[in-house]
């Protein structure tokens, strides 16, 4: 497998970004790789993607527990989005004496769209006021940035 589809295999199964859908079987994931790692074509993978989800729930919000809403809708763009979020999450760097917030990976020259149609937020905004306080020098906690983070999940 490839890295990118190691990210996939673990968003299927459920992570910080993305909850596992509900009902989902592992025998239905390892299915789905079988096919994905051969899928030659964008088209083929949105097949996929809308393959897995079809007839699947998230779970419960609050409690985790139990179906929730129907996934059919969204399930492929919060995988897509998820998986860009696993390569180019926002992340504080530190620029000659100044500090910004860019990917954490660079974003390839051949993709076309911008970072926060990447990851569906835009960092920039979301995180504005903790530039401004690490630019005043004043003390931002890392659980600072993650509770910010936390919020578009």
């Amino acid at each position: 497998w490839s890295d990118d589809d190691l990210l996939v295999y673990g968003a299927l199964n459920g992570c910080d970004w993305l909850p596992r859908l509900y009902g989902l079987q592992h025998e239905k994931i390892e299915a789905f790789m079988e096919k994905w790692v051969v899928a030659k074509t964008a088209k083929e993978r949105d097949d996929l993607l809308e393959w897995i989800a079809k007839g699947k729930y998230w779970p419960k919000e609050g409690t985790g527990k139990g179906k929730g809403k129907p996934a059919e809708n969204d399930f492929p763009v919060r995988l897509k989005q998820c998986l860009n979020f696993m390569k180019y999450a926002p992340v504080i760097k530190r620029l000659h004496d100044d500090y910004c917030i860019g990917p954490l990976q660079k974003i390839p020259d051949t993709e076309t769209r911008l970072w926060h149609e990447l990851i569906g937020f835009n960092p920039d905004d979301e995180m504005a006021a903790l530039q401004s306080d690490l630019k005043a020098g004043r003390d931002v906690k890392s659980i600072d940035l993650c509770q910010r983070l936390d919020d578009h999940r």
